[in-house]
């Protein structure tokens, strides 16, 4: 494998940190002219995106992205991302970045679902407990892991008995199979009685029932309105 050498490294490195530099400036630039109150000269916003031509929003999270740039430990493109969302927003991606273990930028791409989720949760307790949804967001972000956590073990502990459960089903089937070619078989030119073909009508009706029953439970999963019918029918056959 082709090292890199050390000036190409460098001049990365160097490359890297002008474009940082360019970005922050450009940051302080468009606040200085739009938010900065010690600026006599300051123009609004709106104002000053039609004179240079670029769009509100563009304007807006450059420059309170450097208020918040100003005020922290953050990258620029971080203060930028967060320029553009409410505080509680802003809890809850962080939140989702320091659990997932990636940066802001791409916790706010890549997991605004879970964000939006955890955001949620948040607001549902502070009503319950009178908070603030801010105040909630670490233990909404909690919940909501543990929740993630639990499913993703069931879902690890159902994958490995599925295999199992269904080898057993389906051995079952087969031995349904074979025992009505069995009956089938053994009813082959016997005479039976007019009272014995009514009995066996009656067990035909409930094998055909519990075929429908059997259809039902197993191929679709989301029906459980068969439950009822088999358990009378369970019942009565146990009896």
């Amino acid at each position: 494998m082709n090292r890199l050498p050390e000036s190409a490294i460098e001049k990365d490195h160097s490359l890297e940190t002008a474009t940082e530099n360019a970005s922050v400036a450009l940051m302080e630039h468009r606040w200085h002219w739009t938010l900065d109150e010690s600026h006599v000269g300051r123009v609004s916003v709106t104002e000053y995106a039609r004179q240079v031509g670029r769009s509100q929003s563009i304007i807006f999270t450059y420059a309170h992205g450097y208020e918040i740039y100003s005020h922290g430990t953050i990258n620029p493109t971080e203060a930028r991302a967060r320029a553009g969302m409410s505080a509680e927003t802003q809890a809850a991606t962080a939140a989702v970045a320091e659990a997932r273990g990636v940066q802001f930028r791409y916790a706010q791409q890549e997991f605004g679902s879970e964000a939006r989720a955890i955001r949620e949760t948040a607001r549902q307790r502070a009503e319950e407990k009178g908070t603030s949804t801010v105040d909630e967001i670490p233990q909404a972000a909690a919940i909501t892991y543990r929740r993630q956590h639990a499913e993703r073990e069931r879902d690890e502990q159902r994958a490995t008995r599925t295999p199992l459960r269904y080898i057993e089903i389906e051995a079952r089937l087969n031995d349904a199979q074979r025992a009505l070619v069995k009956a089938i078989q053994a009813s082959e030119s016997v005479d039976l009685s007019r009272e014995d073909r009514e009995l066996l009508s009656q067990t035909l009706d409930n094998v055909k029932r519990l075929v429908v029953i059997a259809d039902r439970a197993i191929v679709d999963a989301y029906d459980t309105s068969w439950r009822g019918e088999f358990h009378l029918m369970e019942g009565g056959l146990a009896s």
